[in-house]
């Protein structure tokens, strides 16, 4: 769909009267049926079927009926353990919630694949966000020119 084909930046504010661009959070504003085919193909069917198929791991603390207090516990137990036993150990933060374009297409595709998803979906989804410009809206008003798309 050609409305698909472009989205809107804006900054805003992470505290409130800080302009500096390094303290503004960047939200993409896709179209609303964009929107909506992506949460209903991909956080209701397949987080549906990934959790039905037993394909999400009890060590993933982002899912339905777990409170966000167990994941702490659970990483300051870790940590505490680590310190005691003296073993080199990291925690990833890996939550891409919402940055497609910091997601690598090849394996967004391959991941998806795994879980089953359709891959003409996939094809779509992934082509829509390749060929998208994005426009910037600041306090000055929206970009003339576009970034991104091929």
């Amino acid at each position: 769909m050609e409305r698909w084909g472009s989205a809107l930046t804006v900054l805003l504010e992470k505290e409130f009267g800080n302009i500096y661009v390094e303290k503004m959070r960047a939200i993409c504003l896709l179209g609303g049926d964009f929107n909506w085919l992506n949460k209903l193909i991909f956080a209701k069917r397949m987080m549906d079927q990934a959790y039905d198929n037993g394909m999400v791991p009890v060590e993933q603390f982002a899912r339905r009926g777990v409170q966000a207090s167990h994941g702490v516990l659970c990483k300051v137990l870790f940590c505490d353990m680590m310190r005691a036993l003296h073993e080199m150990a990291g925690i990833p933060s890996v939550d891409l919630g919402n940055c497609y374009d910091a997601v690598a297409h090849p394996f967004a595709s391959i991941a998806l694949q795994a879980f089953q998803v359709p891959l003409t979906t996939i094809v779509l989804s992934l082509s829509v966000l390749q060929t998208m410009t994005f426009f910037l809206r600041t306090g000055y008003g929206v970009s003339t020119v576009g970034y991104g798309g091929t």
